[in-house]
């Protein structure tokens, strides 16, 4: 039964993943071709700058996995209705927080950002832009995380397929009746309703919550230990685009928009994966079965950066011919950025390679250990973003994430193999070197490819024939460096018939 659960929850979040990536080219596309660049770009950076409230979370969502994580695998009711009723009284108050936050961001944004919107057309959307995020901290995600602590993330991405899919529904049709950036965001909005309701139920249902239990503020006391994990985190989501807005303008936010969707659809494809496979082995850490740990552990890392390697490589190739087709027709804004798209590539795969390092940190519980390497990244990546924006423009942001990026991966190599799993960190750095063979190819393949795809059909074409050919190259090297775990995910992939 964990092992369907495992299973059901890494086909449900990749599902989701897929349907949000759906959703997250049409409605961009949508924008653009109703309401231009600089709307696009006006939207995307006012997200960014609301998604900065959630640094007053301070690492919360990490600290009440792992206390679930602990609290589960020990069968403790009366510890879980503690822990869940004290972040619920703790997300509230960021709620209420938030929404104080959004005014002051409605008034002052259209005072330091230039523009040709208006005061209340940018106050308005702002407060509208507030509705999803407000309604996931004020109602929902205490259960959201005692659900994904207990191997049941598979009921959170098959609600959000629901509202994802009647969402995009909804916005085609407001779009076509009457087409308003304004209108369009508030249908988005008012559907996270609908997620909230479906998880109180369940975990009414099936939990026995205790919810007259007194808040115990020493169950969140590695918050601000985590602190340091989430800022660099909304660092990593958020600076470039606040950067990009303040040193630029709201077209070069869209560009950068548009090819960050792309990576960061597929880092969230990736890490649902990851998502999906670390609250087994949390529970094993925690448990009485720690002996198998690095080996399960070595299985998962294996997973994850066979799939990144396969992933991004694949999009190093594709995506700036896939952004000239998607934006044919905007002439408002220059889309062809080459060499930027590589290095945002490459940053964000080191992103997906280092989660498995990351994750188990935090499932360990581990956050004060290696905060100082999370506020490392941040000044890295904030400093050397500011200083390359005012030479290479929208590169330079790209190159400091890639180079924070690349820090923070070394960092937590050397801390989980020698802290956590008990294993030479050699091993480690040879599977990483080993799955960086078929991006450093694909960039030599880019460069042959970017003016040849010129249509949707040829890019999909191409997309089967390298990612074919990369698989390839990925099962040679998975042959050579990598057997044995091989043989393991083949027998999972393909298990016996034999009785």
């Amino acid at each position: 039964m964990k092992k369907d659960k495992v299973l059901l929850n890494i086909i449900s979040s990749v599902v989701l993943q897929i349907v949000l990536v759906i959703n997250g080219f049409i409605l961009p596309r949508l924008i653009l071709s109703y309401f231009g660049s600089e709307t696009n770009g006006l939207v995307s950076s006012l997200n960014q700058f609301l998604g900065y409230i959630q640094l007053l979370e301070g690492g919360l969502s990490g600290v009440i996995l792992s206390s679930l994580y602990k609290t589960l695998a020990e069968h403790d009711s009366m510890r879980i209705s503690t822990v869940i009723k004290t972040a619920r009284s703790f997300f509230r108050k960021i709620g209420i927080a938030y929404i104080c936050y959004a005014v002051l961001v409605g008034i002052i944004y259209p005072i330091v950002i230039n523009s040709s919107f208006s005061f209340a057309y940018i106050f308005s959307l702002t407060v509208i832009l507030t509705i999803s995020l407000f309604t996931q901290y004020y109602f929902s995600l205490p259960y959201r995380l005692l659900l994904q602590a207990d191997q049941k993330l598979y009921i959170v991405s098959f609600s959000q397929i629901i509202i994802t899919v009647v969402n995009l529904i909804l916005a085609i049709i407001s779009l076509k009746i009457y087409p308003s950036i304004h209108i369009l965001k508030f249908v988005g909005g008012i559907m996270f309703f609908i997620q909230p309701v479906v998880f109180y139920h369940y975990v009414n249902s099936h939990y026995k919550l205790d919810f007259s239990v007194d808040l115990d503020s020493t169950a969140l006391s590695q918050r601000w230990d985590g602190f340091g994990q989430n800022l660099a985190y909304f660092i990593h989501t958020n600076t470039d685009a606040v950067v990009i807005s303040f040193f630029m303008t709201l077209n070069d936010v869209s560009v950068y928009t548009i090819y960050f969707l792309v990576a960061n659809s597929l880092k969230n494809l990736i890490i649902a994966v990851s998502t999906a496979i670390i609250p087994k082995l949390g529970l094993q850490l925690h448990g009485d079965n720690k002996e198998h740990l690095a080996d399960s552990f070595g299985k998962y890392e294996y997973i994850m950066l066979a799939i990144s390697s396969l992933t991004y490589s694949c999009a190093i190739c594709l995506t700036t011919p896939f952004v000239m087709v998607y934006t044919s027709g905007v002439s408002d804004a220059d889309y062809f950025q080459p060499v930027f798209c590589v290095i945002l590539m490459l940053a964000e795969l080191v992103y997906c390679m280092r989660d498995p390092y990351v994750s188990i940190t935090y499932a360990a519980g581990h956050f004060k250990q290696t905060a100082k390497y999370a506020y490392t990244e941040a000044v890295i990546n904030i400093v050397i973003s500011v200083i390359f924006i005012q030479f290479l423009g929208i590169i330079g942001v790209a190159i400091g994430t890639l180079v924070s990026m690349l820090y923070r991966l070394i960092a937590h190599v050397l801390y989980s193999s020698n802290k956590i799993l008990n294993r030479n960190s050699l091993l480690a750095f040879k599977s990483l070197g080993t799955f960086m063979v078929c991006p450093v190819i694909a960039i030599f393949v880019m460069s042959c490819l970017t003016s040849m795809l010129n249509s949707l059909i040829s890019i999909v074409i191409a997309g089967v024939v390298l990612m074919m050919a990369f698989a390839l190259v990925i099962l040679v090297v998975s042959v050579i460096f990598h057997r044995s775990t091989l043989r393991f995910v083949k027998e999972k992939v393909l298990p016996t018939t034999r009785e």
